[in-house]
């Protein structure tokens, strides 16, 4: 297991979410995720896609972290969404959850690139490692789980 993965298990248990509501995906649909969002959002194959992203309609740059302000940019109603934690090359790490809990967990890690998915796919949240927020918006949509 790797730090993101520890860290995300520890503000799980101190913020006291239920498992039910922050699953980790398996593998194959992790798998599953990420071919998905790269064919919507990244127009090169890069280890940290935010080099690479299309369809984005803004990015701005958040000193006090991008995560405080993912509400800003997410369409309402859209209560679960696809985590997903940059841990480079390692393995695919994709987690099914609330959006609300999504925030808090990651307001309460150490501070790693990410992306929020909605389960559809019609659009993207990442967050770099330099605390730029990019909200993406695709044209076409899959059908959510």
């Amino acid at each position: 297991m790797i730090d993101e993965e520890i860290w995300i298990l520890e503000a799980i248990h101190e913020l006291k979410i239920p498992l039910e509501e922050f699953q980790k995906c398996s593998p194959q649909e992790s798998d599953e995720i990420f071919r998905n969002i790269k064919a919507q959002y990244v127009s090169v194959s890069r280890s940290h896609w935010w080099f690479s992203l299309k369809n984005v309609v803004v990015g701005r740059h958040f000193a006090d972290g991008g995560f405080r302000h993912i509400l800003e940019y997410v369409p309402s109603g859209n209560p679960h969404v696809w985590f997903v934690p940059d841990i480079g090359e390692r393995y695919n790490l994709a987690y099914q959850a609330l959006l609300t809990h999504t925030i808090d967990v990651i307001g309460n890690c150490n501070g790693f690139p990410y992306y929020i998915s909605s389960l559809d796919y019609s659009w993207l949240l990442a967050e770099s490692d330099d605390d730029y927020l990019y909200y993406c918006k695709s044209p076409v949509t899959f059908d959510s789980k």
